[in-house]
C-alpha cells in the first residue's frame, strides 16, 4: 500500500516536472502575474494612442512598472491607456481611452501604420509621419489614489 502511494507521488511529480521543463523550453511564464493595480489592458480601445503632451512636459506621468515617462515617449496602443498614471503629490489619477474625447477620431485599428507614426524616438519619420488617432486622457470617472509609489 505505501509502495503504492510512493509510486502515485512520484507520477504526479514527474507530472510537475514535465509542465515546468516544458515552459522553460518554451520561454513561457509559469503562473501569469497581474499587474500591481490589477488593472488590465482595455480589448475595446483599438489602434495607437499618445498622451497629452502638457502632461509629458509636466514630468507627472508614470507606467505601471512607476517609470516616469519622458516627453520623447513612443506611441503607445489605445489599450494601454489604462496602464498609465497621473502623479500629483502623493495623489495618483488614472488615464483612459475615452472614446467620446476621442469621437473625431474612430476607434479604428492603425497597427499597421505604426512604422510611420509621428514618433519623437524616430527622428527620422518628422517629415512625413501622421499622428496616432487617439489621445490617452485622464479618467474623470475614477478618483484619485493615493500612489503606490
Amino acid at each position: 500500500m505505501i509502495l503504492l502511494i510512493v509510486k502515485f507521488i512520484l507520477f504526479y511529480m514527474l507530472l510537475f516536472l514535465m509542465y515546468v521543463g516544458y515552459n522553460v523550453v518554451v520561454d513561457k511564464e509559469l503562473i501569469v502575474m497581474k499587474k500591481d493595480d490589477g488593472v488590465e489592458p482595455d480589448p475595446k480601445a483599438l489602434g495607437y494612442c499618445t498622451i497629452e503632451r502638457d502632461d509629458l512636459f509636466s514630468g507627472s506621468v508614470y507606467d505601471s512598472n512607476k517609470k516616469k515617462m519622458t516627453t520623447n515617449m513612443s506611441p503607445i496602443k489605445c489599450s494601454d491607456c489604462n496602464q498609465y498614471v497621473y502623479k500629483t503629490g502623493n495623489q495618483c489619477s488614472s488615464y483612459m481611452y475615452n472614446t467620446e474625447y476621442n469621437s473625431l477620431a474612430p476607434n479604428i485599428d492603425d497597427s499597421s501604420k505604426l512604422s510611420v507614426f509621428c514618433d519623437p524616438a524616430h527622428p527620422e519619420r518628422a517629415k512625413n509621419c501622421i499622428k496616432p488617432h487617439g489621445v490617452c486622457t485622464l479618467n474623470v470617472n475614477a478618483p484619485s489614489k493615493t500612489c503606490k509609489f
